[in-house]
């Protein structure tokens, strides 16, 4: 039934439009494009929202009409609709940042040899390791940016192919450095705290998120009450009194503790400023974590309750689980007594296993104006 009343509505709130368009690139899914759209020309550009609740205008040309009417029995409707529509756009290039986007996939498989895709990584994919939704036989990458050499291990670990990959780390934290949001080489905070959601909005282990990071932060309280230690909490959300009211509970409004918000739901950028500027980043396994480590932050992973252990590269050194306070304490002592040097001689894998460190932006600008012509 809701799939019905869902059909209906979108139906009534679309609007028919004639295809009348020749594109460069097309944008697929327009959910998390924003950075993406800026540093491309948007003359050349056209967005394809992939979502029915953001699919506001259907493209008609005869020959879309007549492949949907053609192979009515062979796919879905709308991969059948995705199709048609590139092929009348006949684009040089498809790309995106929902790499975990089954028919980006689907898509990139009808097209290879015929029509480059490329998928930018966004975020450390959970929903891989996991599997959850049985996804990830319907995987396929003809040409794939990554964080890591640890994240296409991950999808080969699981059997999705991936044709052609290119090592570059985050598109948002690339973003971040090349934008006017220049981070300062200064480290103003002696340890920052990186959350994830606080809430439950659409996590299944949302329990175990939470359960971990009550613990990490009751340790934390502990170890900076009554020492000189800067202490900041990077929230993932706009300010809001549910989230305060648990910090004011575990930190007792300690002076030297504060609290970093987002300025909105779609804000990031003051995140990096706050990781380029803290000696030691600490947290459960995320992606942004991860990209503490390319501001030369020594960064320390913490599961009280360990699960999805495979899901992240952090491990021996820089990992902890099922730890006492006494544990994390020497832990902590011990990072504030060696240098960086230190640290990354350390851990287990190089630096750019966790996360590569490069200028993603300029790599995605070239891939897009043909300067670099690696894509197949």
């Amino acid at each position: 039934m809701k799939r019905i009343l869902d059909s209906i509505k979108f139906f009534f709130r679309i609007k028919f439009k004639k295809l009348a368009l020749k594109k460069k690139v097309i944008i697929f899914d327009c959910v998390n494009t924003s950075d993406l759209i800026s540093i491309l020309n948007y003359n050349e550009i056209f967005i394809m929202s992939s979502r029915i609740e953001r699919i506001n205008t259907v493209y008609l040309s005869w020959n879309i009409i007549l492949f949907m009417f053609k192979n009515i029995f062979k796919r879905r409707v709308k991969l059948n609709y995705f199709i048609a529509l590139i092929e009348e756009t006949k684009p040089d290039l498809v790309i995106t940042t929902v790499d975990n986007s089954v028919e980006f996939s689907l898509l990139s498989k009808y097209f290879f040899g015929k029509i480059k895709f490329l998928a930018i990584q966004f975020a450390t994919r959970n929903d891989v390791y996991k599997n959850e939704k049985g996804n990830n036989k319907k995987l396929f990458f003809s040409n794939l940016i990554c964080f890591s050499q640890f994240d296409l291990d991950l999808l080969k670990a699981n059997g999705i192919t991936v044709k052609n990959h290119f090592f570059a780390g985050s598109f948002k934290n690339s973003f971040f450095q090349n934008s006017s949001h220049k981070f300062e080489d200064k480290k103003r905070y002696d340890i920052c705290y990186v959350t994830k959601q606080m809430h439950p909005k659409g996590y299944s282990n949302y329990k175990e998120i939470l359960a971990n990071q009550i613990k990490n932060m009751e340790y934390l309280a502990r170890y900076v009450l009554n020492k000189d230690i800067k202490l900041l909490i990077q929230s993932k959300r706009e300010k809001n009194s549910l989230e305060l009211n648990l910090y004011n509970q575990i930190f007792f409004k300690n002076n030297n503790v504060e609290i970093s918000w987002r300025k909105s739901e779609t804000d990031y950028l003051n995140s990096y400023r706050i990781i380029s500027s803290s000696k030691i980043v600490i947290g459960t396994p995320s992606t942004l974590l991860r990209e503490a480590m390319t501001y030369n932050a020594k960064v320390l992973c913490c599961e009280y309750f360990p699960f999805d252990k495979g899901s992240h590269p952090f491990s021996d050194y820089n990992y902890l689980e099922k730890f006492s306070y006494e544990q994390f304490k020497e832990k902590i002592d011990q990072l504030f007594q060696i240098s960086v040097e230190e640290y990354f001689k350390k851990i287990k894998y190089s630096k750019d296993y966790y996360m590569k460190n490069s200028n993603l932006v300029q790599l995605v600008k070239n891939l897009v104006e043909r300067k670099t012509s690696t894509l197949i």
